[in-house]
C-alpha cells in the first residue's frame, strides 16, 4: 500500500469543544469514496472520559495518495464521539436510617444542574451492621454507587433487611447482604414491595447476596439484566426483566440457587445485545422463564437440578461463602460474609466438590445426564448450547441430542451442532479442521453469514 503511494491517517476537529479547547470547527461530515460516491455520517458514540477530553470530537478518517508529490484525499469516513467527564466522590454515612436517607437526599440535591459533558459518580458508603427498612435514592443526574462498609476489604459487612428504591436514578450496589421477608411475600408489613431493589432506574448488583425476596432485582423503565458476581438464594424470582429503557446488559459470573424462577424475562428489545456467561444456576424451579416473544441465547453457563434424590442429603447445596461475627460500634454484633472467589476474574464460586460431568459420551439414556439440562419455561424459546461440564463455565460439551428445540438449521443430517468460542479464547489449528462458523439471526431463527474452515492449513490462513 505504501509503495503504491497510499497512506491512512486520522484528523481529530473538536466538534463541541471542551475545557481545555474550548473553541469549535464546523465539520462536513461526508463521507466519500472513489466507488460509491458520499454516504452519511457512519455512527455516533458517547465515552466517559477524562476532563482533558470531555465534549464532542469528529474522527476523520483518510486515505490519501501522493503522485507527483501531490497528496490526494480519495476516500474519507467520519465518527462523531461525544465524551462526559466524570467527577467521583466517597462519602461515608452513618447513624439511623433517616440519617442515611436525609444525607443522600442532601448530597444529591447539590447536582441539581449538571453540564451537558458532565457526568457526577458519588459513592455512598454505608455503615457496617445492619440497616432495617428502604433507602431511598432520589432522581438524579447523578451515577450513585451504594457500597457496603466492607467493600474495600474484599468481605460484605453491611446487611440490608429491606430494599432500596430507586426515583429515577442508576445505582450500582457492592459488597451488601441483601435479605427479604420471605420468598413468598409479596410486600413487607409497611407496604413497600419486598424488593431489593426496585422503582424506576437501573440496579446492578456487585459481589452482592440477596435472599428471601419475592424479586429480588427489578425496574420499571430499565433493563434489570445485569448483576456481576452476586448471589441470587431461595427468592421467589431472582431477576425480573420488564422494560426496555436501556441499562447494562452484562450478567456475568453469578449463582442463581434454590430460587422458584431464577430469571424472567418479561420484555426483551434486542437479544442479541444480552451478555450472559459463567453463571451458575443449581436447584432452581425454573432457571430461565422468557415470555420476551424473542429467543433468548444463555450459552456457557452451568445448570444442575437434583431433585430426584431420594436421600434430601444428597441433594447438592454450594457453600458460597464464609461467615464470622464480630463486636462492632457500642458492642453490637456484626455478620461478616467472605464470598468465596475463583481465580483472576472473582467469579463466585463454591468451595466443596461439586457434580461433574467430564466424560464425552453419547448421552441421550443415561439419567444423571438430565441434571445437567436446564428447565426454562414460558411462551418463547429460550436456548443454551453448549451446556457447561462443571460448575467452573470454563470447559463445555456438546450433547449428541436433537429435537424440536434445536435450532432450525439443526438437521438429523447435519454433521455441526451449534458451538460458541468465549471472546479473547486461542482455537488450535487442529480445532479449525471442518469447523463452521455461523450468526444467529433470532429474528428468522435462522444462521446467516456461514464461514468454513477446511482441513489445509494455508487454506484456513486465507
Amino acid at each position: 500500500m505504501k509503495e503504491a503511494g497510499y497512506e491512512f491517517r486520522v484528523l481529530v476537529h473538536p466538534a463541541g469543544g471542551n475545557e481545555n479547547y474550548p473553541t469549535s470547527e464546523t465539520v462536513s461530515m461526508e463521507s466519500q469514496s472513489s466507488d460509491h460516491g458520499k454516504v452519511g455520517l457512519d455512527w455516533t458514540h458517547l465515552y466517559y472520559g477524562d476532563p482533558s477530553t470531555a465534549g464532542s470530537w469528529v474522527y476523520e478518517a483518510q486515505l490519501v495518495k501522493t503522485e507527483n508529490g501531490t497528496k490526494t484525499v480519495v476516500a474519507r469516513s467520519f465518527s462523531l464521539d461525544t465524551f462526559q467527564r466524570m467527577d467521583r466522590k466517597r462519602m461515608e454515612l452513618s447513624g439511623s436510617l433517616d440519617n442515611i436517607n436525609d444525607a443522600i437526599a442532601e448530597e444529591l440535591a447539590c447536582y441539581s444542574e449538571v453540564g451537558e459533558y458532565e457526568l457526577p459518580t458519588i459513592e455512598f458508603v454505608l455503615p457496617a451492621g445492619t440497616i432495617t427498612g428502604q433507602i431511598i435514592i432520589p432522581e438524579t443526574k447523578c451515577f450513585v454507587g451504594l457500597m457496603g462498609a466492607g467493600a474495600d476489604e474484599g468481605v460484605i459487612s453491611t446487611t440490608i433487611k429491606g430494599g432500596v428504591k430507586l426515583e429515577g436514578a442508576d445505582c450500582d450496589f457492592e459488597s451488601i447482604h441483601f435479605v427479604g421477608a420471605g420468598k413468598d411475600q409479596k410486600k413487607w408489613s409497611d407496604g413497600s414491595p419486598n424488593a431489593a431493589a426496585y422503582g424506576w432506574g437501573e440496579g446492578l448488583p456487585r459481589n452482592c447476596v440477596l435472599e428471601d425476596y419475592y424479586c429480588a432485582i427489578g425496574s420499571e423503565d430499565r433493563s434489570s439484566w445485569a448483576a456481576n458476581r452476586s448471589v441470587f438464594r431461595n427468592n421467589h424470582i431472582g431477576i425480573r426483566m420488564s422494560a426496555t429503557g436501556g441499562g447494562n446488559l452484562q450478567m456475568l459470573g453469578n449463582w442463581f440457587v434454590g430460587n422458584d424462577t431464577a430469571v424472567q424475562v418479561d420484555v426483551c428489545d434486542q437479544p442479541s445485545l444480552l451478555e450472559s456467561s459463567g453463571n451458575r444456576f443449581v436447584n432452581n424451579g425454573y432457571d430461565m422463564v422468557n415470555n420476551s416473544g424473542k429467543t433468548i441465547w444463555m450459552s456457557q453457563n452451568f445448570f444442575y437440578h437434583d431433585y430426584d434424590a431420594t436421600d434430601s442429603e444428597a441433594e447438592w447445596n454450594p457453600i458460597l461463602w464464609e461467615q464470622e461475627e464480630v463486636k462492632g460500634e457500642d458492642d453490637k454484633t456484626v455478620v461478616i460474609l467472605q464470598l468465596k472467589h475463583d481465580g483472576e476474574n472473582g467469579a463466585v464460586i463454591a468451595g466443596n466438590d461439586a457434580p461433574e460431568f467430564t466424560i464425552i459420551e453419547d448421552y441421550n439414556h443415561d439419567p444423571e445426564y438430565f441434571n445437567f439440562l436446564p428447565w426454562f419455561d414460558g411462551n418463547d424459546k429460550t436456548l443454551a448450547y453448549p451446556l457447561a461440564r462443571t460448575q467452573n463455565c470454563n470447559t463445555f460439551f456438546r450433547p449428541n441430542y436433537r429435537d424440536k428445540s434445536c435450532p432450525s438449521w439443526q438437521s438429523l443430517d447435519d454433521l455441526y451442532y451449534p458451538s460458541y468460542v468465549q471472546q479473547g479464547v486461542t482455537i488450535s489449528e487442529n480445532e479449525l479442521d471442518g469447523l463452521r462458523f455461523s450468526s444467529y439471526d433470532s429474528e428468522t431463527d435462522t444462521a446467516v453469514g456461514t464461514f468454513e474452515f477446511s482441513a489445509s492449513v494455508a487454506e484456513t490462513e486465507n
